[in-house]
């Protein structure tokens, strides 16, 4: 897999052009996409999350897996609902 990557800060816009290999029998399929994405700051996430009735905890890790600087794991979950519970170890 091969990645390139280009931020505009101003645009707070993220792209990634992403090229796959993949082995097909003797041969390779190549496979190309592009995400665009928008960048949000934390606490705009966070405030949309909370007006949807959510509970929100942050962490750096997601997991056993270290997020990249300046990135962050958001966990959210609806008061009373089952399955997902926050956690200080998350």
């Amino acid at each position: 897999m091969l990645a390139e990557v280009e931020e505009d800060v101003e645009a707070r816009r993220l792209r990634r052009a992403i090229t796959v290999f993949r082995r097909r029998g003797a041969a390779y399929r190549r496979s190309d996409e592009t995400h665009v994405v928008q960048v949000l700051a934390r606490e705009e996430i966070e405030g949309a999350l909370d007006a949807a009735g959510f509970a929100v905890r942050t962490a750096r890790r997601g997991g056993a897996f270290a997020v990249p600087q300046r990135r962050v794991v958001f966990f959210a979950q609806k008061p009373g609902a089952a399955g997902l519970q926050l956690r200080a170890d998350g």
